[in-house]
């Protein structure tokens, strides 16, 4: 299996890239982690490697990419600070882009903390985090009247909600030039 690994990679033409995406993947209990480098725009994935410190994925993108990395126009990353200086020592010229599945849950903590704060004065909003992060869709009954008493409340906690409903449609307005769709369309930094 090795062997056809390697000749399909020998094989492979990269083209050209201008739009990486780089994700970290917890595969094991601990910290046991896969770094995994793809093609943004076409989808397909470049490089997947143990571990996701800075020398290793130094070497993996000289290795890959050599003298096509000052042709990278965008990087998507996580919001991990050392992922993101890695990426932007690596590639200088590259605009640095953090996608919704990455922003949303640090809206979602914020949005909580809001809620927790609010429950020490209203005790009966204890239970409402669920009505809160869940789609609107996929609320149960009990869920959407609870969600509904918040809206109608006034709270800090209901401006929260609502501020993180606009911040999500940001990335449904207009096509990410990196992607070509909505659906994955990055935030700059």
């Amino acid at each position: 299996m090795h062997q056809s690994v390697a000749r399909g990679m020998q094989r492979r033409s990269l083209g050209v890239i201008a739009h990486l995406r780089v994700d970290e993947k917890a595969f094991q209990r601990g910290h046991c982690y896969a770094t995994m480098v793809a093609d943004s725009k076409r989808g397909g994935v470049i490089d997947v490697g143990e571990d996701r410190d800075k020398a290793r994925t130094k070497t993996r993108s000289n290795r890959l990419l050599g003298e096509k990395k000052g042709r990278i126009k965008t990087l998507a990353t996580d919001m991990w600070k050392a992922c993101m200086t890695t990426a932007q020592a690596l590639f200088p010229r590259a605009r640095l882009i953090h996608d919704r599945f990455h922003s949303i849950p640090y809206l979602n903590k914020g949005m909580d903390q809001v809620r927790r704060r609010e429950v020490k004065q209203h005790k009966e909003r204890k239970y409402s985090r669920h009505a809160l992060l869940k789609n609107e869709q996929h609320r149960t009954q009990k869920q959407d009247e609870i969600f509904h008493v918040i809206q109608e409340a006034n709270l800090q906690v209901g401006v929260a909600w609502w501020l993180r409903k606009e911040f999500r449609a940001i990335f449904e307005c207009n096509p990410c030039p990196m992607q070509g769709s909505t659906s994955n369309a990055g935030l700059n930094v």
